[in-house]
């Protein structure tokens, strides 16, 4: 009795579903384990929140700081910016413009104030080019320096 030869695409078919199968159970595992990873990393109680200062309604540039479109809200100390204005300066910059504008809901920044913006590095520039100028004041033929625009 002579056996029948199989056919060895066959057994690669199979293989292939085998293996396919496999890795479709692992991937689906791997994704279940993530889940509930990212589910009891959002779920922790130690989560620390900070009290700042938010709109309360669509702000535009120029418009005046006050109590009315102003409140208080906690929000995570982690995504908080630097320069987020907690209630306790809130006395000190109230009837203050605003040089930006603001979404309600969005923090009020340090940096959206009078006298708290950093310089533009064109500003910079004036003040490095003022020093250049005194440090360099040289007649000479071939250095002639002209500061007079600052």
């Amino acid at each position: 009795m002579k056996l029948k030869s199989f056919d060895f695409n066959w057994i690669l078919l199979l293989i292939a579903l085998i293996l396919g199968g496999i890795s479709a159970w692992a991937t689906k595992n791997y994704f279940i384990v993530k889940e509930q990873e990212l589910r009891a990393e959002l779920s922790k109680d130690n989560i620390q929140m900070t009290d700042v200062v938010v709109a309360t309604q669509e702000l535009r540039k120029g418009d005046i700081i006050s109590q009315q479109n102003m409140s208080v809200r906690s929000i995570q100390a982690d995504t908080l910016p630097l320069d987020a204005v907690p209630p306790s300066q809130f006395g000190q910059i109230e009837g203050q413009m605003l040089l930006e504008p603001m979404s309600p809901g969005r923090p009020l920044l340090s940096t959206y104030l009078p006298g708290h913006r950093i310089s533009q590095f064109s500003d910079m520039l004036k003040v490095v080019f003022k020093f250049l100028c005194h440090f360099f004041k040289i007649n000479q033929k071939e250095m002639i320096y002209d500061c007079t625009y600052i």
